[in-house]
């Protein structure tokens, strides 16, 4: 290739990333590269949550890579901050070193096929994430296929999701957006907020299908259910725990 040492890879391999077992430092680079693309923000213990590694391991990682996260504020000021990918200038002899530069692809140049493009050929099967890449560029771009795959993850035992609709993604949007803190000073924006969510909903009996009665189905409700704005601050409430 005319770039050298990189290959592309679909971003329909995220949803293939593991999820009960650490992650090897090809899928840490898949995952990282992933973030960096949607400018999501980020931090060291989200990695070492997600990747199943020690925050040693995690910072090792990327100093070997060439990658830094940047913070809004000094994290000697504030803690518990999200920041922003950022890749290191290496030097150019860094290579023959052993050292394995992360690829900015953002600066390489778009090479798809213009006619097929505007046949809209082109395009994740999943019909979410090209999709929502294109609508929002903000830097807290909601990382729908995340959160879905957090909810198969955590909560196995509820309806799963086969149909990820325009509306469901707008509603989705509409909470993460709302940035809402949770007790740990997390915000709806980020992805951590989404686990201790899906959690809290699994402590309870109720929204889990647990309580049963004479002549009725147990209520399961589905991950649609929970993001609707009345029952997603019930839910929060601890209306249904």
């Amino acid at each position: 290739m005319k770039h050298g040492n990189w290959i592309p890879i679909s971003k329909g391999f995220l949803k293939h990333l593991p999820k009960d077992r650490a992650f090897t430092k090809l899928e840490a680079a898949f995952s990282l590269q992933m973030d960096y693309d949607s400018k999501n923000a980020v931090t060291i213990t989200g990695y070492a949550n997600l990747w199943r590694w020690s925050r040693k391991k995690v910072r090792t990682f990327f100093n070997t890579i060439g990658v830094n996260i940047i913070y809004p504020e000094n994290t000697k000021n504030k803690q518990n901050q999200k920041g922003q990918i950022s890749i290191q200038i290496r030097d150019r002899s860094g290579e023959k070193k052993g050292q394995i530069n992360f690829i900015d692809n953002k600066e390489i140049q778009d090479q798809k096929d213009r006619c097929n493009e505007k046949k809209e050929q082109i395009r994740d099967r999943s019909g979410s994430t090209t999709r929502e890449t294109r609508e929002t560029k903000d830097k807290n771009l909601c990382p729908q296929e995340n959160i879905v795959d957090l909810y198969h993850t955590l909560l196995p035992g509820l309806p799963k999701v086969k149909v990820w609709s325009e509306t469901r993604q707008r509603t989705l949007r509409a909470r993460w957006n709302e940035a809402v803190p949770n007790n740990n000073g997390l915000k709806s924006n980020c992805i951590e907020w989404w686990e201790g969510f899906f959690r809290h909903i699994g402590k309870s009996d109720f929204l889990m299908g647990r309580i049963t009665e004479s002549n009725r189905k147990p209520f399961r409700p589905n991950l649609e259910w929970f993001i609707q704005k009345s029952n997603f601050i019930n839910i929060l409430e601890g209306k249904y725990h």
